[in-house]
């Protein structure tokens, strides 16, 4: 009898596991991934798989092939996609229905031995050897676009994670860093890092002192890390009608917008036409900056 129970209580597990939702997420411990699992616990049926955030991971083209939801900083698919050409599955456009879901905004962030408090005054600061920081090719096209906008040259310092470019500002390795908010939450406030900009349209309301880029400059910076939900092409039409809905409403749910905000992000929908443009601007971008 004990034996039937057991059984039956596998099968029913089983079933139940079956019946629950996968969202393949290409990133392990980064905003995106966090993003995910707010989305995921907030709709309370579904599954993130992870695989590691390298070139050829299996998470896109597991996505596409076994016709589930893909999660994913979309800014980077977009720039792998013009780095790695022979990758088809990279090309999301192709393969995939996205809407972007929000944006982490970018600060621009000085070692604190750097006198400056604005644009203005790092344009006319006397840098001997101006060195910036970059550990991607999406963060490297970050830094390249600030600098065009001010006119200043810098020397790129590669490092291989976060973690490890954070350490080299706040020792003076290097003196700039244009990153993403949530990498630097941490350092704020202290005088070891100075943050002259971010990239918000309007002051954030959590960080009311650090003066926006474009009230700044008039002008703002276009890379910056977006994220969303991609729908292969193929997906079960109920499936993929139940996630639509799910996400045009998400602004809705108050717990949503509360966690993703803890990670630094706003809330950007961006879907159908106004994703096309989107992602027609990336395109250009990352192409005028191609490293």
């Amino acid at each position: 009898m004990m034996k039937i129970i057991l059984i039956f209580v596998f099968y029913m597990n089983t079933a139940l596991a079956s019946e629950r939702h996968l969202m393949y997420v290409p990133h392990s411990g980064g905003i995106a991934d966090f993003a995910a699992r707010v989305l995921a616990n907030v709709e309370g049926n579904t599954v993130v798989v992870n695989y590691p955030a390298t070139i050829g991971s299996r998470a896109v083209p597991l996505a596409f092939e076994k016709k589930k939801l893909l999660f994913t900083g979309s800014s980077y698919l977009v720039i792998n996609q013009i780095m790695y050409p022979d990758y088809k599955h990279f090309d999301i456009s192709s393969n995939f229905d996205t809407i972007i879901l929000g944006k982490v905004p970018n600060v621009v962030s000085l070692n604190g031995s750097i006198d400056v408090k604005t644009i203005s005054e790092f344009k006319r600061y006397k840098f001997n050897d101006l060195r910036y920081g970059v550990t991607t090719a999406a963060s490297h096209v970050g830094v390249l676009e600030f600098l065009n906008l001010t006119g200043i040259n810098g020397r790129a310092i590669p490092y291989k994670s976060g973690e490890q470019l954070n350490m080299g500002l706040l020792s003076n390795e290097i003196q700039l860093k244009v990153g993403n908010l949530s990498s630097m939450i941490g350092l704020m406030g202290t005088n070891k890092i100075r943050v002259i900009g971010i990239t918000t349209e309007k002051r954030h309301k959590d960080y009311p002192d650090i003066p926006t880029i474009r009230e700044q400059t008039g002008n703002n910076l276009i890379s910056v890390l977006y994220y969303g939900v991609s729908f292969p092409h193929g997906m079960n039409p109920s499936s993929k009608k139940y996630w639509q809905k799910f996400i045009m409403n998400i602004h809705k749910n108050e717990k949503y917008i509360q966690e993703t905000e803890k990670l630094g992000a706003e809330f950007k929908l961006i879907a159908d036409e106004n994703y096309k443009k989107w992602y027609k601007d990336q395109i250009e971008l990352y192409r005028k900056y191609e490293l």
